[in-house]
């Protein structure tokens, strides 16, 4: 496990292992916006804004999601 991510919203969190690549699953998200973090095993942390639509299919790539470090 290279860290953790945590998706957010309303006061929920919902964390998955991290891989080396910047892989993760995630399961049985509802649909709509979530605040990301992101902390390493190296200590880097960051967090983003992501929204995941409705649709009903697996997501198997989210392509490459700029992180800059938190402050």
């Amino acid at each position: 496990v290279f860290g953790q991510v945590i998706f957010s919203r309303a006061g929920h969190q919902f964390p998955t292992d991290l891989g080396g690549s910047g892989q993760f699953y995630i399961e049985n998200l509802e649909p709509g916006e979530f605040t990301a973090s992101v902390t390493t095993s190296e200590g880097f942390a960051c967090t983003f804004p992501i929204t995941f639509n409705s649709g009903g299919r697996p997501v198997t790539s989210l392509g490459t999601i700029g992180c800059e470090s938190a402050p």
